[in-house]
């Protein structure tokens, strides 16, 4: 008896083990299943934000039905996600509506810009929502928030090159509306992409008529201001 005793613990905490395994595979189904089903929630948001980036003709309505249905999956596991997509289809519909000449344009922008920062709340280090936050304060004429949001854009990474250009060349539109702080980061920037690309950046540099801003950002590294100057002067 005394050993039929002794395995009927060793039993229990067995069956106790199983149920808990169980009961954790289960938790963990669920979890994967509600993220696809978030998932499949965007896909036709995701469709008809690649139509509109493809130039094919999607109608205002469109926009607007996929803006929300993109929005109705924030709360999931794909929320940061969502919330760009969302903010990228209200940036197509203030387009749509006449960008900044009209008022609905304007509450398109607005509305855009709260869902990138929602979707930063929930992924600080998107760099792309972090961009277009930039963009569409820049678009709706708030130069700056959208000088405040490039700066935190920079610092979320130094090197980018997918969107290292378009970086700089906000920097450029924004120049008179950048701190100290910001102007610094843009002098981090050219650093490193004149390492990547000098003649890409001259001729961007060139284009935008940006010697004077040059100058400055690059107060600390006058042989980069430098270089950069002789190639930009070679596309004049």
């Amino acid at each position: 008896m005394a050993s039929i005793a002794a395995i009927i613990p060793a039993d229990r905490a067995r069956i106790a083990a199983t149920v808990v395994s169980v009961l954790i595979g289960v938790a963990l189904i669920g979890l994967a299943w509600g993220r696809v089903v978030d998932e499949m929630a965007l896909l036709k948001p995701a469709s008809v934000l690649a139509a509109v980036e493809a130039g094919i003709p999607v109608t205002a309505a469109e926009i607007s039905g996929a803006a929300r249905a993109a929005q109705a999956a924030e709360d999931g596991p794909v929320g940061a996600r969502a919330s760009r997509i969302a903010g990228q289809l209200h940036m197509a519909a203030a387009a749509r509506l006449g960008g900044t000449a009209t008022l609905a344009g304007l509450a398109e922008y607005d509305r855009a810009a709260a869902q990138f920062a929602s979707a930063l709340a929930d992924a600080p280090a998107d760099r792309f929502a972090w961009w277009w936050l930039v963009s569409s304060r820049w678009n709706s004429a708030q130069h700056l928030a959208a000088a405040q949001a490039w700066r935190a854009a920079a610092l979320s990474g130094l090197f980018d090159p997918e969107l290292m250009f378009a970086r700089v060349e906000g920097a450029l539109a924004l120049w008179p509306y950048l701190d100290i702080s910001a102007r610094q980061a843009l002098g981090a920037q050219l650093v490193v992409h004149w390492q990547w690309g000098p003649d890409g950046l001259a001729e961007l540099l060139a284009r935008f008529g940006a010697g004077d801003v040059l100058r400055e950002a690059l107060t600390g590294r006058p042989d980069i201001a430098e270089d950069l100057g002789r190639r930009m002067a070679g596309r004049r």
